[in-house]
Order: C-alpha cells, then sequence, then structure tokens
C-alpha cells in the first residue's frame, strides 16, 4: 500500500508537504505549484490511493451527506434525489439516503449522523418543526449541519433552506388561464395543511385579486389528501360555479379531473380548462396533454448541495447553524389541456 511517505521519497519534498497538498491545502500553506504538481505526479504515478476511513478517524467526518427521507418512491424525491446527488459527485462527495419510518425520533435520525460521521445532513418530506429543532440541536454539537430541500417547513429557521416559489407558480397559473380568456376559476387545493399548497392556493388568489376578479370560497375544494373528484360530484361544481377553469395543486389531481371530466360528457380544454403542479412525466402522456409548473427539483437539489458544502468548507462552526434561505424561480409549461382561447 502506497503511504504518504513513499510519494515524499518520490517527490523530494518532506511528509507534511505531501499531506498539504494532497489535502487541498498547498495554496493556504503557500506551497509552490511547482512541489505542488511533483507531489501530485508522484501520487499518481504511484498509484496513491487515499484511505478515507482513515481519514475520518482523524478528521471525524466523511465526505458524505445524509439525504433524510421518509419516502422515495416519488418522481418527486428522483428528481431531487438526482440534483443532490450530481451536485455531490461534482464536489467528490457521496450521499447515503436515510429512511425515517412513522414514530422515528430526531434522537434516533442524530445517532445515524453522529456515528456515520456525515458532513451534512439534507431533508426532504418532513415537515415537523419540532422534529428539526431536536433533531438540529443533536447533531450542531457534531458540527454536521442541516439543510431541508424544497420542503414544508420554510419557518424553522436554524438551518439552510433551499425551496420553489410556490406562490410564483400559483399566480403564473392564474395568469395563464386569465390569458386564455378565462374569467371563473375553481381551484382544488388538496393538501390544504401543507405550506406548499396554502402559498400556490394564495399566489393564484392574489393574482386573481389584482385583475380585478374574486374567487368565491365555495370555488375553492379544500382536502387534508390529495382530491380525487367524482364523476358527478365535479361536474355539479362546475356548473354551480360556472366556471371554465381548473387549478390542482399537483399533475396527479389534474390527471383525475380531467379523466373525470371526460367521462361526464365535458371536454378538456374547450368546456374546462385544466392546469396542474409539478410538471412530472404523466403530463405529457395524458389526453389532452397536461399544462403545469415546474419546479425544477433537480436544481434545487444541487444548489442545496453546494450551499452546504460552502457552509462546511468555509470553516465557521458558527456559520454552519445559521440561517440560510434561498428561493428559486418555477417555471409554465403550457400544454393541450389549457390550449383553448375563449
Amino acid at each position: 500500500m502506497v503511504t504518504i511517505k513513499d510519494i515524499a521519497r518520490e517527490a523530494g519534498v518532506s511528509h507534511a508537504t505531501v499531506s498539504c497538498v494532497l489535502n487541498g491545502k498547498a495554496k493556504q500553506l503557500r506551497i509552490s505549484d511547482v512541489a505542488s504538481e511533483r507531489v501530485k505526479a508522484a501520487a499518481d504515478q504511484l498509484g496513491y490511493q487515499r484511505n478515507e476511513i482513515a481519514r475520518s478517524v482523524v478528521t471525524g467526518k466523511t465526505n458524505v451527506i445524509g439525504f433524510l427521507v421518509p419516502d422515495t418512491s416519488s418522481e418527486h424525491c428522483a428528481r431531487l434525489l438526482d440534483g443532490i446527488m450530481r451536485g455531490a459527485y461534482e464536489n467528490d462527495y457521496f450521499i447515503k439516503v436515510i429512511y425515517t419510518e412513522p414514530g422515528c425520533s430526531a434522537q434516533d435520525i442524530s445517532r445515524i449522523c453522529i456515528g456515520q460521521r456525515l458532513a451534512g445532513l439534507i431533508a426532504y418530506g418532513l415537515s415537523d418543526e419540532n422534529f428539526f429543532s431536536k433533531l438540529q440541536q443533536q447533531i450542531a454539537k457534531h458540527e454536521i449541519p442541516l439543510a431541508i430541500a424544497a420542503g414544508n417547513c420554510s419557518t424553522f429557521d436554524k438551518c439552510i433552506r433551499v425551496l420553489s416559489n410556490h406562490a410564483q407558480g400559483g399566480r403564473l397559473a392564474f395568469k395563464h388561464l386569465y390569458d386564455q380568456g378565462h374569467r371563473s376559476f375553481i381551484i382544488a387545493a388538496g393538501y390544504c395543511k401543507s405550506e406548499w399548497a396554502a402559498k400556490r392556493t394564495a399566489g393564484f388568489v392574489a393574482a386573481a385579486a389584482e385583475a380585478g376578479i374574486t374567487i368565491p370560497e365555495a370555488n375553492v375544494h379544500r382536502a387534508d389528501e390529495m382530491i380525487l373528484f367524482e364523476q358527478n360530484e365535479l361536474k355539479k361544481w362546475v356548473a354551480e360555479t360556472g366556471a371554465t377553469a381548473l387549478f390542482c395543486m399537483s399533475d396527479y389531481s389534474a390527471l383525475t379531473a380531467i379523466n373525470t371530466l371526460q367521462l361526464a360528457g365535458l371536454k378538456v380544454p374547450e368546456d374546462v380548462a385544466v392546469a396542474g403542479y409539478g410538471n412530472l412525466s404523466l403530463c405529457n402522456f395524458s389526453r389532452p396533454a397536461i399544462t403545469s409548473i415546474e419546479e425544477h427539483l433537480s436544481q434545487i437539489g444541487s444548489r442545496t448541495v453546494n450551499v452546504l458544502l460552502e457552509k462546511i468548507k468555509s470553516g465557521n462552526i458558527i456559520e454552519l447553524n445559521e440561517e440560510y434561505s434561498e428561493t428559486l424561480n418555477v417555471e409554465l409549461i403550457t400544454r393541450n389541456s389549457t390550449n383553448f382561447k375563449r
């Protein structure tokens, strides 16, 4: 096994110089470019491979970031994780997925983070502020920063947050439908207790008010879970409100709404235009294809990793647990479910 001593002998420098170069501290300690290149060349020639496990014993950290998630089966999670893994790869870090089942405590997760010597932790799909508070307090003692990616808990201010602009998404959906000539709207406000759904709904309603349109509460169907309409129920709601456009909190809800409307004998988008949210793959396979809001979850994932690593590499222990919040813009993707000018 090639050691630092072997490289030092081959390059004709001290052990300390080799250690500094291989740990990326050459410029910081004013080691010349010539010496640095000689060390790197010798390491390559000898086939040196750094022992990350041994390094973690010394530093107390690995080049591994935890990804805390209760469910990995959704396309939303897959897109976010794709960005997280890409961001980690570009920085020579790795991702360890940590599954949280119902009833899992903050102490359980903190033990895993500390025991695995994680460099940082990214959470997705969790909304309990009390859980985050306890978790952050415990892992902060071991200098492990916490980040929330595209999550619910934007009120928790002791961590990094990289979020999607949900209110902007609601506004974009309204403006598009309004520009298509619609003046009466209904909103399928599923997951109404979640922060992201509330912001999407509020953005839509606010944009309507700015256009001089009031959306009555009777035109907003609120539910704790995803809304799956029954055929007669949706047809009756459309008839009673006179609505010509429906805004859904998710693409799944939009897909079921389109199917239900068509089974009821209504045409989409000629009778009722339908817009979803998330721009999932199913949007292209629906008939008609679904207009939706693209959240850029992959971009949020990679950005979260980069912000997290910037703080870790800064070496500022206090800064690791300070508030940092960033909101990324969303984008309207128009398709045939709204492609009808009234």
